[in-house]
């Protein structure tokens, strides 16, 4: 089981779930407690969880937006939508998991109105190509490095924090896989953040508890 979709509310999330049980799903509502996210991207008090078998993200997504199109009608007509280029329409109904149903299903039908339609195995291949790309690691940022390095130099701790972050922090794939969010120059970088950094708080504690004893 993976999460497929993360609420603030506990209410809404069992409303979806209602829906996906309807839909011959079989989600699980999850509530987890204080995440802390050191590469500070994210971060919230509690989150509710939507649970899915990873065998059932596409079939869910796909499902979703059957139903939207019954449930939601018609696009209103100064929707924000009408405002995106064809281009981003594409990317719009590209991006399954950055936008809700109806709007992928509305981006679909006004690409459809200006002659630029797009057939569902058009649809399966711009979103294989686009989880292609998710699949490549990314490149930690100067300024993460940047703190951690200094974090190390001027107490230790939080350095460690973020070098265990560089080394260890997975993102979850649309397709419900999970991998390694940084390239493995970056881990390895990580590794050695967090051992610099452990062995200079533990030079500092030995320092101090040595003057405290003098």
């Amino acid at each position: 089981m993976r999460s497929f979709r993360l609420f603030a509310e506990r209410e809404d999330a069992e409303r979806f779930i209602e829906g996906l049980l309807q839909g011959g799903f079989h989600p699980e509502l999850r509530t987890t407690g204080q995440v802390f996210d050191v590469t500070f991207t994210a971060g919230v008090e509690r989150e509710t969880h939507v649970m899915l078998p990873v065998e059932e993200f596409v079939k869910a997504e796909v499902w979703l937006e059957q139903q939207t199109t019954a449930s939601h009608g018609d696009m209103p007509p100064d929707h924000y939508l009408t405002g995106f280029t064809d281009v981003e329409l594409r990317e719009v109904v590209r991006d399954a998991d950055a936008w809700a149903p109806h709007d992928r299903a509305w981006a679909r039908t006004l690409l459809k109105k200006r002659g630029r339609s797009i057939d569902d195995d058009e649809v399966s291949r711009i979103r294989a190509e686009r989880l292609e790309d998710l699949r490549r690691p990314e490149k930690a940022g100067t300024g993460m490095l940047l703190a951690a390095i200094l974090m190390v130099l001027f107490g230790g701790f939080v350095g460690i924090v973020i070098g265990w972050s560089m080394r260890y922090a997975r993102k979850t794939l649309p397709d419900g896989g999970r991998m390694f969010r940084y390239t493995e120059a970056d881990r390895r970088t990580g590794t050695y953040i967090m051992i610099a950094g452990s062995f200079l708080l533990v030079a500092t504690f030995m320092l101090l508890f040595g003057q405290g004893h003098r």
